[in-house]
């Protein structure tokens, strides 16, 4: 695959999209183009730069031009809500939509960063079942990270966020709509404090900031090495570089660890199989997989 996603275009192609603000750093084009290539689908993939003011009537425009499925992107994934005909259970559950089917109805919402997020994890072996997790951060993907914890059966969650307030406000909104949507049991989530973080507490640490994302690569959202002391898995949904510097420190201390590049993959794929209504098998999702990764070490300026 060249480095432009470049996409034949007939009286028959059906288009998909991606909408937020900012779009141009988005790599979904780059996904698509993969997963149009691999099915034949007569499809073009097309990023939109669209401020918030103007989300719900362009949702709607959208609609009626017969877009036929719709990736949502920063900051607009709570408000494109409002626009839609129905929305899923995982994603009334997550607080959020990332993902847009037309249906004549009107817009149906997914959320496949949980999809995304379970693949990266069971890709390294991390496990949450039965596990004490601690998620970093307190942003969409914090919500993701939850949703994630409670589908698989954490045994309890602590959040920490620089703003304890922010992660006990959103710790709050999640076990209510846990209450409503949620098939799940809710184990014990709790705010935690900058000092708890070294009572060695969790094993599984899930990193959801931005922190340490490029061009910012030397940043650490904890760094001091004795948080590590107990941890036995870490994650960080930090996609570019590849390895942060919070990955980079749990590896040296023989922790295994991961970045956040194969769940940017596989929440693509699963809303190209939402628009599609077809179910790739493992092989053909983990050949277009590698396919990705070759991708984006070519094209990111920091690699492993």
């Amino acid at each position: 695959m060249s480095d432009k996603a470049c996409m034949s275009i007939d009286g028959n192609t059906k288009l998909l999209a991606v909408v937020g603000d900012p779009i141009e750093h988005t790599f979904s084009p780059y996904i698509h183009q993969i997963l149009i290539e691999a099915t034949g689908d007569n499809f073009a993939y097309v990023p939109f730069h669209i401020t918030k003011e103007r989300l719900l009537q362009g949702i709607h425009g959208a609609w009626a031009l017969g877009i036929q499925g719709i990736n949502v992107t920063i900051p607009h994934k709570q408000l494109v809500r409002e626009a839609l005909y129905r929305i899923d259970p995982e994603a009334q559950l997550v607080g959020a939509v990332n993902t847009l089917r037309w249906t004549e109805s009107g817009y149906e919402g997914y959320n496949t960063d949980v999809t995304g997020f379970r693949k990266l994890l069971q890709l390294n072996q991390i496990p949450l079942k039965d596990q004490a997790v601690l998620i970093i951060g307190a942003g969409g993907a914090a919500r993701s990270a939850l949703t994630s914890c409670l589908v698989e059966g954490a045994a309890k969650i602590g959040v920490y966020n620089r703003t304890r307030e922010r992660a006990q406000d959103m710790i709050d909104k999640f076990v209510v709509r846990a209450q409503k949507y949620g098939a799940y049991p809710i184990p014990p989530i709790s705010s935690i404090s900058e000092e708890e973080l070294y009572k060695g507490e969790y094993s599984v640490v899930l990193q959801t900031t931005s922190v340490g994302m490029y061009p910012n690569v030397d940043g650490i959202p904890v760094d001091d090495p004795h948080f590590f002391d107990q941890v036995c898995h870490v994650a960080d949904m930090v996609f570019n570089p590849e390895s942060t510097k919070f990955v980079n420190m749990a590896r040296e201390r023989g922790i295994p660890a991961v970045g956040g590049l194969s769940m940017l993959f596989y929440q693509g794929a699963k809303s190209y199989e939402i628009w599609t209504q077809r179910q790739f098998s493992e092989g053909e999702l983990e050949t277009m997989h590698e396919k990705f990764l070759a991708w984006a070490r070519r094209h990111f300026h920091y690699g492993q």
